[in-house]
């Protein structure tokens, strides 16, 4: 005997199978989604450290080898050591030709002060977005998490700087925090020997590079800059090459 339609037993199996297939559907898809979204949160967050990096290039690579102001009598304990009197230092990572700018023992510092955590450079706005002039810039590697998440923020700030005896004192300036990164950042510089180190203060010339090193394990290359020449160096150098330009 030929029966129409199904039992309850029939239909509610249908209905657990058709259930369960949903449910591996949407799982997949939402398994999809979220992969998506995190592709896409992590190119947002590497265009965004590119862009920072980027404005900071930008930023170094217009650095004034301004130095500071000096006055006729200076306290012969305060001079600095001439850097040809230097003692050399370890660890060479780079090699480079540069000649040094010509040194005396009661020169003045140039403007420009480095650390391993903090950076304070002069560099010249050519007025947009803000007026024309010369303006100090100050880099600074900080704490920005917590103990749970540890984590550090590259801020830069700016401020206009009208008299240079007003440098590195710490006055009001406009900050902008360019990045916020889970690894640690470390800035060194480069002398004119090619030799990196972790301070820079009460020199006589600008590093040639600054470097600023990643954690390992942050995927991000070095990032180093090439700073201008001091206007010595610059003529040597065209010396060197057997013509000026003029």
């Amino acid at each position: 005997m030929n029966r129409a339609g199904y039992t309850l037993a029939e239909l509610l199996i249908a209905l657990v199978l058709a259930a369960l297939a949903i449910g591996i559907v949407t799982t997949g898809v939402q398994q999809s989604l979220a992969f998506e979204r995190r592709i896409e949160a992590v190119r947002q967050d590497r265009e965004g450290v590119t862009a920072a990096l980027a404005a900071l290039r930008s930023r170094l690579e217009t650095a004034v080898p301004a130095t500071a102001p000096t006055t006729t009598q200076q306290d012969t304990a305060n001079r600095r050591i001439p850097r040809q009197q230097a003692q050399p230092m370890a660890n060479a990572e780079i090699d480079s030709d540069r000649p040094a700018a010509p040194q005396s023992e009661d020169a003045a510092p140039v403007l420009f002060q480095g650390s391993a955590s903090s950076l304070v450079f002069l560099a010249a706005d050519p007025g947009y977005p803000a007026r024309p002039g010369l303006y100090e810039y100050r880099l600074v590697v900080e704490p920005a998490g917590d103990e749970t998440e540890p984590a550090v923020a590259l801020t830069l700030s700016r401020r206009a700087l009208p008299d240079l005896a007003a440098f590195g004192d710490g006055g009001e300036a406009q900050s902008w925090t360019l990045m916020t990164l889970a690894e640690p950042v470390t800035l060194s510089y480069a002398s004119e020997a090619g030799r990196w180190q972790t301070d820079w203060r009460d020199q006589q010339d600008l590093p040639i590079r600054v470097r600023m090193e990643f954690g390992e394990t942050s995927g991000q290359p070095p990032f180093i800059v090439a700073l201008p020449a001091l206007p010595e160096e610059t003529e040597a150098e065209q010396r060197a090459d057997g013509e000026v330009t003029q």
